[in-house]
């Protein structure tokens, strides 16, 4: 229960909007720094203040190991005694329909490059509207590492919107990532150092409400230089 995107569309291309995730909600298989799946205990539920939709979650699992050529995903066991603990908080409020904010904090100790172990915390915060055919998503992730007495950050951030017009639906999005070259993260998963932006935009046509087609075009950049990207997909649910 890191941030929205990742529970709201975990999994499921039909479920999502654009053809794919943003950078920082990444699946790890995929290069994502976040620990997107984990083994363990979660709870969830509501608290008792109905008027505001309050809910809570808190999650205590193996974490994620960032060591390279091996399993990202703890399965069986996790390499160090630390446990990864995740908190977080949503609020639904009935005075805003269609709204819905919250905040998660996620704290472990994780195995990186050159046999070293990183403090790990992170922390996300969100706005989503999302009533009446219209979507509008924000999202904030803040990643700190400590290791031998140094920290670093990663912060991310991505805005979407888009609109139902019958069965189509036109989206955009924006996507900002500042990587730190010595982050040990970032270093044991390779990823190339600088501000990473993407702005992207397409439509998905729902021809059924089974089945969806999505095309879509942007622009990455990554280390100074800006690439052209696009992709299709045909999605549906059975």
């Amino acid at each position: 229960s890191i941030g929205y995107y990742n529970s709201a569309y975990h999994h499921g291309s039909w479920l999502q909007t654009a053809v794919g995730r943003p950078w920082i909600f990444q699946f790890e298989d995929n290069g994502g720094p976040l620990p997107i799946h984990n083994v363990g205990v979660s709870v969830n539920g509501r608290l008792p203040w109905q008027a505001a939709g309050l809910r809570y979650s808190i999650e205590v699992g193996n974490g994620r190991n960032y060591l390279p050529n091996s399993d990202p995903v703890q399965n069986l066991f996790d390499n160090n005694l630390a446990k990864a603990v995740n908190v977080a908080l949503s609020v639904s409020p009935r005075s805003a329909p269609g709204w819905k904010f919250g905040t998660s904090i996620y704290r472990d100790r994780a195995a990186v490059i050159g046999g070293k172990t990183v403090g790990q915390n992170i922390g996300a915060a969100y706005a989503v509207y999302d009533r009446a055919g219209t979507e509008f998503l924000n999202e904030v992730v803040w990643m700190r590492h400590t290791v031998g007495g140094m920290t670093t950050s990663l912060p991310a951030f991505y805005h979407q919107v888009s609109r139902r017009y019958g069965a189509a639906r036109p989206y955009a999005r924006y996507e900002w990532a500042n990587v730190i070259g010595r982050d040990p993260v970032a270093v044991s998963l390779g990823t190339a150092p600088g501000v990473h932006q993407q702005v992207l935009g397409g439509i998905r046509y729902d021809f059924s409400e089974y089945l969806a087609f999505k095309i879509q075009a942007g622009r990455r950049e990554e280390q100074g230089s800006w690439s052209p990207s696009g992709a299709a997909q045909l999605s549906f649910t059975f």
